[in-house]
């Protein structure tokens, strides 16, 4: 099953059980060239929804090693990875933009979402013993406001909990 495709400057991603036995892991293919997906983790447990980090060095995926999804930043070129999330009731799904993760989590019987700088969750990744943070620019001030921000994917699932954010309204409402 090859299932939820990303295309970028890198190529196209995917995640496939196509290698592994019971496990889903993530693959590139060059979509300008005719050639068999190249796989870039080979792990026993899952990696779902890759998305392309700026540069194609390296991507974002979830991860489900400790048994709740989590984004991770996953090496192009290797495959090494380093969990950047430590949401309590795990990430469903991601979206990166604009320099921030967009995710919906699990929240009991409803999803919420949070929003959160990604440098300062790569950051963290880095502090932490993960691979570096691709071509980040921000200064150590920048870094300690996105981290105080970033505390917000450690928030409970109570959405009134102290950092959360809705997301911006729609740009515009239809009226009845």
């Amino acid at each position: 099953e090859d299932a939820s495709p990303d295309w970028g400057e890198g190529g196209i991603l995917f995640a496939s059980d196509r290698g592994a036995a019971g496990s889903l892991d993530i693959y590139r293919i060059d979509p300008d060239a005719d050639a068999e997906p190249v796989r870039i983790t080979r792990t026993p447990w899952n990696e779902t929804e890759p998305s392309w980090l700026p540069g194609a060095e390296a991507l974002l995926a979830l991860d489900d090693r400790d048994g709740t999804p989590q984004i991770a930043r996953i090496a192009a070129a290797t495959g090494a990875s380093r969990i950047v999330t430590r949401d309590r009731v795990g990430v469903a799904h991601f979206s990166l933009g604009d320099g921030r993760v967009v995710a919906s989590a699990f929240g009991g019987q409803r999803m919420r979402i949070w929003q959160a700088p990604l440098d300062s969750l790569l950051a963290r990744a880095e502090r932490e013993g993960g691979t570096p943070a691709p071509d980040s620019s921000a200064t150590a001030e920048e870094e300690e406001a996105a981290a105080a921000e970033a505390a917000i994917v450690e928030a409970p699932a109570d959405s009134t909990a102290a950092g959360w954010r809705p997301p911006p309204p729609p740009p515009h409402t239809l009226e009845k």
